[in-house]
């Protein structure tokens, strides 16, 4: 039922543009930030806390604009979003689905992890160091299991593959091509 609702809700809403080499990750719930100080940024298990908080304040909030919807009581704008995630060359972005705008961009250099969480499979996360603000781990809720999981694997292929390409900058410039790397929240 809420696959329908989601669906039906999105249907309507303009599809973000891709660019050529663009891969499309998933089309999912945006659950949230939460902030890592303090946490392990990287390896299994850095992200089962801090998404599962997110999980919960997420569903918390679906309930009460469930029940504020049944009590027929004028709710607020939803502060969760349907997004799309979308692997480029240099960045992940991540599409509003609603107004088809980029809502933020990752460059790859300051995501640390990515990965599923083990309890509430159907949401994929990622860690990533913000420039004055340190790491913070996102966490979005896919459709299924299978498409969290289809996420998480892209993101990490797209992740050797780009390093890959860096390695043989490395080599072949006898230099370095790294540069300190951002994130672009756009308001």
């Amino acid at each position: 039922e809420e696959q329908a609702q989601n669906g039906e809700q999105l249907r309507h809403c303009p599809s973000p543009p891709l660019e050529v080499g663009d891969v499309k990750l998933a089309d999912c719930l945006y659950l949230g930030s939460y902030s890592m100080t303090g946490l392990p940024i990287k390896g299994r298990g850095c992200i089962d806390i801090p998404a599962g908080i997110l999980w919960d304040k997420a569903e918390e909030e679906q309930g009460q604009r469930k029940r504020k919807q049944t009590a027929k009581v004028e709710s607020p704008e939803p502060k969760l979003k349907y997004i799309r995630l979308v692997a480029s060359r240099e960045e992940l972005k991540v599409f509003d689905l609603c107004t088809g705008e980029m809502a933020a961009k990752f460059d790859y250099r300051v995501i640390s992890f990515t990965g599923t969480h083990p309890k509430r499979t159907r949401v994929f996360a990622f860690v990533a160091q913000t420039k004055n603000d340190g790491p913070f781990c996102y966490a979005f809720k896919c459709v299924d299991v299978q498409a969290a999981n289809q996420a998480a694997c892209e993101l990490s292929n797209v992740f050797q593959r780009r390093c890959t390409e860096l390695v043989r900058a490395v080599s072949t410039t006898q230099g370095t091509p790294f540069t300190t790397g951002t994130t672009t929240l756009v308001q």
